[in-house]
C-alpha cells in the first residue's frame, strides 16, 4: 500500500526530500520491530511518522494492526478509517475494521460497516459470516480476533487477524492442475501468472499461496516469496513444506530473527522436520550461537541421515566454527550421496583452503576433480561463439557474483567498477546471484549498463542468458565461495572467461581462461602449476579504498604503555589451535607483551579463543577482546595495537589493508597457497617484506621479538605508513582499473587472433583509465557512432521497461563520456522526470535544447518544464490539514458511529481558489467542516484586502494555505502542471461563494465519485439554483452571456444547464449533463481532461447549491463587496 501524494507537499526544498527519506527509514525500522513483536518500539516509530504525516497510509495501517494485536481495538479504529478512506476496496481491512468495532463494543457501528463493506466489494459469504458473529440476543459480540500471542503464532505481525479464513472459496482441481502443468514443464513465468491469479481469486486457499511460493522461489524471487510463504504457512499449519519454505526464504533474505522465531513455532507442530532443524541451526549460528546451532543441524542429520543437503549444511556449520576436519568429512559424505551437487563440492574446496596439512599438489588435484565432475561432461557441447572478432570493438564485459552487498568482494569491486564505467571502450553488465541487496548493491548497479538478478536460475539458463546478451568477456567474482555460479562458466557462455577478486585460488576449470592477480600474491614460478587458468598480473590484485571517516593514525601505543600489544582483527573462524599456538610462542618470547583479539561477535567466540590461549599456558590477563563494531569504531580500535599477527593458512587481506592504513603493520606467514599470501602481497607492495613476511614459524617469532626490541623503529613505520600507502598503486583504483581494461583488451586481442591464453603482465601507467586510449575522443567516427547507437538502444529499452533509475545511471555515464551528444542529455532528463525529479531534469533538458535547437519536441518539453519550475517556485510552503483522528461523528445522533466514510470525507482534499473574499471563504470552510471535511487547501490568488490577509493568517493552523504571487484565476489549480501533478486521483474544487444545500446527503462524496466512475467523466458536482429569481440582484439578472450565436440573460443562460437530464439518484435527485467551471465538484483524474475541463455532470435536487453573488442578500458588507468587484479579474457575473 502506498499513500498518494497531495498538494500540501512542499517539493521545493531539499529538507522535504530529507523528511520523506526519514519517514521511509522510520517505517522500515518500525516494520522490522513489528515483525519481531517489539510492539513498543514499533508503535513509537509509527507514531513519529504519523506526527510528521498524519495521513500516511502505511503508518496508519500498521499502527491499526499493532493496536489490535496489543488488545486496543478502539485505538485501531481511526487508523483503519484513514486507510479505508484512501483505499475503500481493501476487502481484508474491512474485516479488521469490523473486529475493531466489535472489540470496542461499537456493535451498531460494526453492523452498519458490513453494509459499507459489501458495497466496497467484500464477498457476500464473508459478510454473512461476520454478521453471524453478532449476537442477535443481546447485541454483544465475540470478536474473532486472535490475541497478540496467537497472532504471532499464526503469521507475521503485518498479516494480522485471518480475514481470509472467513472466505471459503477454493481453487478447483483443474485450476491447480493448470498451474502444475506449467510449473512442471518449466514455464515458470506463466505459472507465476496463474498462481498470482489464484491467490487473488482464492485468498484463503493455502495451496494457492504455496503454489505461488514455489514459483517465486524457482524463479529466484526469494524476497517476494516471503509475502507468499507467510499466508501459505498460516493457512497450512500442518503442511511441513509450507513451513520449511517460509523458513528458508526468511533465512535467504537475511531476516534471521524472524526465521528463528518461525522455525521454533513450526517445530512445535513438526518436531521431526529435518529442514526446520537445519534452518533453525543456521539462523542461530549466523547470530553468534554456533554451538547450539551446530547441535540443531546435527539433529537434522539424525532425522535425515541419507539426505546430502543436511550433511552439506552440517559441513558448512562446522567449517564456520573452525572444525575443518569434521567439516571435510561431512562434505565428502554428502558428495558420495549426491555427486552432482557442485555447491557441496565448492564448499569442500573452500574448507580445504583452511586446512594446515594440505600440500600444493593435493590441493590442485582437488580443484581438478571439480572440473572432472561438472565441466568435462559439458565440453562437447561448448558453443561456437559468433561474437564479432574485432579487436577494437566496444567490449561487453559481464561480471558474475553472489557477493554484491556489504561484503569484501563488493568493497573491492565497487572501487574498480566506478572507474571502468568511465571507460568508453567497455559496456558493463552484472549478473547478481543473491536474493538480498543493500546500499553497496545500489552503488554498483548505478554503474552497470545491464543488470540481471540470476539467483535461483539454473546454470544452463544463466549460460544461455549470457550468450543471448552477447557478452564478450565474462568475469567470475566468486571462485569457490558460496553463491558462486562456476557451473554456468563451465558451459563456456562467453568466448573469454576470467576469474578475479572473489576467491584466492584456481577454479580448476579449463573453461576459465585467465586469473587476474599480481606478481606478489601469485609469483609465476610458484603458482604456474597450481592454476588451470593463465595468470595475468595487474599492478595490484585489487584497489584498496580507504574509509572516508578513518581516524588519524596515533603514536605507537608501546611508547606510552611500555610494552608491545599484538592484535588480530581476522575472522574468528581463521583462528584455530595451530594459530593460537604460534601466537602464544610470540607472547612467551616477548614476556611483557599483550594480545588483543578484535571482531568478537559473541561470548561463545571469546570463550573458545580464551580456552585455546589457556591451553597454551598464557595467562588470561595478557589476552583481551574487543567486540565487533561499526567500521569507524573498528578502525579506531587499531589505535590500541602496535603490530597485528596474521592467521594461517588463510591469511588476511582486507583486514591487513585496514590495519596498514591505520599505521599498523601485520606479521604474516605465507605458505604454498594463494590464500596464505594475501597480507604478503600488500606488504611487498609497500616494501615491508623484510621485516614482516616470515619464512617459517621460527622466523615469525624472531621477527616479532625484533620489533619488540626496537619500538622506535616500529614507531617510525607507524608514522609514515599511511603516506606510503597513498603513494602506492594499491590505493589507486584508476591505475588498477586502467590496467584491468588493458588486460581485458589483450585477452580479447588474443581471442580475435585465434591465439591460446597465455600468462602476461600489465604494468601500471601514469595516466588514468580515460587517458589510456579509452576516451570517446580516441575512437574512430564509426566507433563513436556505434557507441552512441548502443547507448541509445539501451536507454530506450530501459525507459520502455520503466527502469528509470537504471536509465538515469546509464544516461549519466553517456553524458559524461559524450557531453556533446544532445540526445544523451534528453534521455537523462526523461529518466529524471519519470522519477519525479523535475527540478533536477531542467538543466540536462536545457543542455539538450542548446545542442539540438531545431528539435521541436525538446523545445516543447523545455517550455513545459520551465513553466512547471516557475509554478513550483511561486508556491509558498503550506500547512498540514487536521488529522483524521480529530473527526467528530459523521452522524451527530450516534455517539459511537465512526464509519470509514468519515475517513474518506475527512481526508478528501478540497481546494478553494480565493481572492479578496474573506466572508465567503469563512463560510465555506465552516460548511465543509460541518460535513466532516478537514483536508481543506486554500489557494489564494494574491489577495490584497487587509481583512482577507488577516483572515488567511488566522487560519494557518487549521487549514493549508497556498499563497500565489499573482492572481492566476481559479482554473490554475487544474491548468497548472505543477499543481495538477501533485493532486491525488480524487479531489474536490469549490468556489468559496456558494451556499450548500441544507438537505445535502451525508453520502454526497460517494455519490459524486460513483457518478464519475459510472459515466466515465472527469467531473461531477452541484447544480446552481435559479428557482427564485425574485431574490436575485437585478444587476446580476441583467448580465448578458453569449454562446457565439445567441445572447442570454442569467436565467436563460443557466436554464440551459437543466435541460439534458441523463438519470437520477435512488432518491429521485435529477442528474444533468452540463458543464461545471469551479462550482463544487469532485474531480476524477482517471477521466478528467484538462483540455476539456468544463465537461461534467450536475446533481440537482438535494445537491443544488446557491451562488451567493447573484442574490440581493449576498452576505457581504458593502465595503467588502465593492473592493472585490473592483479588483477581481476572473468573474463573468461581477464585471
Amino acid at each position: 500500500m502506498t499513500a498518494s501524494a497531495t498538494l500540501i507537499e512542499n517539493t521545493t526544498s531539499a529538507s522535504e526530500a530529507q523528511r520523506i527519506h526519514d519517514i521511509e527509514l522510520a517505517m522500515e525500522a518500525g516494520i522490522a520491530h513489528h515483525r519481531k513483536q517489539q510492539y513498543g518500539e514499533a508503535a513509537a516509530l509509527y507514531a513519529a511518522v504519523l506526527n510528521a504525516d498524519n495521513g500516511h497510509v502505511d503508518a496508519n495501517y500498521h499502527m491499526g494492526v499493532l493496536r489490535m494485536q496489543t488488545g486496543l481495538p478502539a485505538e485501531a479504529i481511526p487508523h483503519f478509517e484513514i486507510v479505508l478512506g484512501h483505499t475503500p476496496n481493501f476487502a481484508q481491512l474491512w474485516v479488521y475494521y469490523f473486529h475493531a468495532l466489535v472489540g470496542s463494543d461499537q456493535v451498531e457501528a460494526a453492523r452498519v460497516s458490513l453494509d459499507l463493506a459489501r458495497q466496497c466489494g467484500v464477498p457476500a459469504d464473508a459478510i454473512d459470516t461476520l454478521r453471524a458473529t453478532l449476537s442477535e440476543q443481546n447485541g454483544l459480540a465475540t470478536p474473532a480476533v486472535p490475541a497478540a500471542a496467537e497472532t504471532s503464532r499464526q503469521g507475521a505481525p503485518h498479516t494480522p487477524p485471518p480475514a481470509a479464513e472467513l472466505d471459503r472459496r477454493r481453487a478447483s482441481a483443474a485450476e491447480l492442475q493448470e498451474y502444475a502443468d506449467l510449473f512442471n514443464s518449466g514455464k515458470i513465468e506463466a505459472a507465476l501468472d496463474v498462481a498470482r491469479h489464484l491467490t487473488t481469486q482464492y485468498p484463503s486457499h493455502g495451496e494457492c499461496w504455496l503454489a505461488l511460493t514455489h514459483a517465486l522461489q524457482r524463479n529466484g524471487q526469494f524476497a517476494e516469496s516471503v509475502n507468499a510463504a507467510e499466508p501459505a504457512a498460516r493457512l497450512l499449519p500442518d503442511n511441513v513444506i509450507a513451513q520449511t519454505m517460509l523458513a528458508d526464504a526468511l533465512f535467504i533474505v537475511r531476516e534471521f530473527p524472524r526465521a528463528e522465531t518461525h522455525c521454533r513455532q513450526a517445530l512445535e507442530r513438526h518436531p521431526e522436520s529435518a529442514g526446520l532443524h537445519r534452518t533453525l541451526g543456521a539462523t542461530m549460528q549466523v547470530q553468534g550461537r554456533s554451538v547450539d546451532g551446530i547441535a540443531e543441524i546435527r539433529r537434522a542429520v539424525e532425522l535425515a541421515p541419507d539426505d546430502a543437503l543436511e550433511l552439506d549444511a552440517l559441513g558448512n556449520a562446522l567449517a564456520q566454527h573452525g572444525e575443518y576436519d569434521e567439516a571435510e568429512a561431512a562434505f565428502r559424505r554428502a558428495l558420495d550421496m549426491a555427486p552432482t551437487q557442485p555447491a557441496t563440492n565448492s564448499n569442500l574446496l573452500f574448507c580445504l583452503m583452511h586446512k594446515y596439512d594440505l600440500n600444493a599438489a593435493s590441493a590442485f588435484a582437488e580443484f581438478q576433480q571439480f572440473a572432472a565432475r561438472y565441466e568435462a561432461p559439458l565440453r562437447a557441447h561448448w558453443p561456437q561463439h559468433t561474437n564479432d572478432r574485432d579487436p577494437a570493438k566496444r567490449l561487453r564485459i559481464g561480471f558474475v557474483s553472489g557477493d554484491l552487498f556489504d561484503h569484501p568482494v563488493a568493497y573491492f569491486f565497487l572501487s574498480v567498477v566506478e572507474q571502468l564505467a568511465r571507460d568508453a571502450s567497455l559496456s558493463l553488465h552484472v549478473y547478481s546471484n543473491y536474493a538480498a541487496s543493500d546500499s553497496f548493491t545500489a552503488k554498483i548497479r548505478a554503474h552497470a549498463q545491464g543488470w540481471r538478478d540470476v539467483f535461483g536460475m539454473s546454470d544452463a539458463v544463466i549460460a544461455q542468458t549470457i550468450r543471448n546478451d552477447g557478452i564478450d568477456i565474462l568475469v567470475d567474482l566468486s571462485g569457490h565461495t558460496g553463491r558462486n555460479r562456476l557451473v554456468a562458466f563451465a558451459h563456456k557462455p562467453a568466448p573469454v572467461q576470467v576469474s578475479w577478486i572473489g576467491n584466492p585460488s584456481t577454479t580448476g576449470l579449463t573453461a576459465i581462461d585467465y586469473y587476474m592477480s599480481d606478481r606478489f600474491v601469485t609469483p609465476l614460478e610458484q603458482f604456474t602449476g597450481q592454476f588451470s587458468e593463465k595468470l595475468v598480473f595487474l599492478p595490484a590484485l585489487a584497489p584498496f579504498k580507504p574509509h572516508p571517516d578513518a581516524p588519524e593514525v596515533n603514536e605507537l601505543p608501546a611508547l606510552k604503555d611500555g610494552y608491545l600489544t599484538f592484535g588480530s582483527f581476522s575472522r574468528i573462524v581463521k583462528i584455530g589451535p595451530q594459530v593460537v599456538a604460534l601466537w602464544s610462542r610470540v607472547l612467551r618470547e616477548v614476556p611483557d607483551s599483550r594480545m588483543l583479539i578484535g571482531a568478537i561477535s559473541s561470548t561463545e567466540q571469546m570463550s573458545k579463543i580464551a580456552g585455546m590461549f589457556a591451553n597454551e599456558g598464557i595467562d588470561a590477563s595478557r589476552v583481551s577482546f574487543l567486540q565487533r563494531k561499526s567500521v569507524t569504531q573498528y578502525l579506531q580500535q587499531h589505535n590500541l595495537v602496535d603490530v597485528c599477527l596474521d592467521a594461517f593458512p588463510f591469511a588476511g587481506s582486507t583486514t591487513t589493508m585496514h590495519a596498514l592504513w591505520m599505521g599498523v603493520p601485520t606479521m604474516t606467514l605465507p605458505g604454498f597457497s594463494m590464500a596464505s599470501r594475501g597480507s604478503t602481497g600488500w606488504l611487498c607492495h609497500l616494501g615491508l617484506e623484510e621485516a614482516f613476511v616470515a619464512r617459517d614459524q621460527d622466523d615469525f617469532v624472531r621477527k616479532c621479538a625484533a620489533l619488540a626490541a626496537d619500538p622506535e623503529a616500529l614507531a617510525t613505520v607507524r608514522r609514515t605508513l599511511r603516506q606510503h600507502c597513498m603513494q602506492s598503486p594499491i590505493v589507486s583504483a584508476s591505475a588498477i582499473a586502467n590496467a584491468a581494461s588493458r588486460a581485458l583488451r589483450t585477452m580479447w586481442q588474443r581471442w580475435c587472433d585465434g591465439l591460446a591464453p597465455e600468462h602476461f603482465e600489465v604494468p601500471a601507467q601514469a595516466t588514468d583509465a580515460n587517458a589510456a586510449g579509452n576516451s570517446p575522443t580516441d575512437l574512430s567516427h564509426g566507433a563513436r557512432a556505434a557507441l552512441t547507437g548502443e547507448f541509445f538502444d539501451t536507454l530506450t529499452a530501459l525507459l520502455d521497461a520503466k527502469q528509470f533509475a537504471e536509465a538515469e545511471a546509464i544516461a549519466r555515464q553517456f553524458t559524461s563520456l559524450m557531453p556533446e551528444a544532445g540526445g544523451g542529455w534528453h534521455k537523462l532528463a526523461t529518466a529524471l522526470r519519470a522519477q519525479g525529479k523535475s527540478l533536477e531534469a531542467l538543466e540536462p533538458l536545457q543542455k539538450a535544447y542548446a545542442l539540438l535547437p531545431n528539435d521541436a519536441g525538446i523545445r516543447h518539453e523545455l517550455a513545459q518544464l520551465s513553466q512547471y519550475v516557475s509554478d513550483l517556485k511561486r508556491i509558498a510552503p503550506v500547512n498540514k490539514a487536521l488529522p483524521a483522528s480529530a473527526l467528530t461523528a459523521l452522524r451527530p445522533h450516534s455517539q459511537q458511529y465512526r464509519h470509514p466514510a468519515g475517513a474518506l470525507v475527512a481526508n478528501m482534499p478540497v481546494l478553494i481558489p480565493t481572492f479578496n473574499n474573506a466572508t465567503y471563504l469563512r463560510r465555506m470552510i465552516a460548511q465543509l467542516n460541518a460535513r466532516g471535511m478537514r483536508n481543506i487547501i486554500v489557494v489564494d490568488n494574491a489577495s490584497s484586502a487587509p481583512a482577507m490577509l488577516d483572515y488567511l493568517e488566522s487560519i494557518q493552523d487549521a487549514v493549508s494555505v497556498v499563497r500565489l504571487d499573482d492572481n492566476v484565476g481559479p482554473r490554475a489549480i487544474t491548468q497548472s502542471e505543477i499543481i495538477y501533478q501533485r493532486l491525488p486521483e480524487i479531489f474536490c474544487i469549490t468556489d468559496p461563494d456558494l451556499e450548500l444545500n441544507h438537505e445535502l446527503p451525508d453520502t454526497f462524496l460517494f455519490d459524486l465519485i460513483d457518478a464519475t466512475e459510472t459515466l466515465k467523466i472527469g467531473k461531477a458536482g452541484f447544480a446552481l439554483d435559479i428557482s427564485q429569481p425574485e431574490l436575485m440582484d437585478e444587476k446580476a439578472l441583467g448580465i448578458a452571456q453569449s454562446d457565439g450565436v445567441n445572447t442570454y440573460n442569467l436565467i436563460e443562460w443557466e436554464s440551459r444547464f437543466w435541460q439534458y437530464r441523463i438519470g437520477a439518484t435512488s432518491y429521485g435527485d435529477p442528474i444533468f449533463h452540463a458543464p461545471i467551471d469551479t462550482t463544487f465538484a469532485v474531480y476524477n483524474k482517471r477521466y478528467f481532461r484538462r483540455d476539456k475541463h468544463l465537461a461534467a455532470v450536475r446533481f440537482g435536487g438535494r445537491y443544488t447549491c446557491r451562488h451567493l453573488p447573484w442574490y440581493k442578500d449576498n452576505g457581504l458588507d458593502a465595503a467588502e463587496d465593492q473592493f472585490y468587484r473592483e479588483n477581481q479579474e476572473w468573474s463573468t457575473f461581477l464585471k
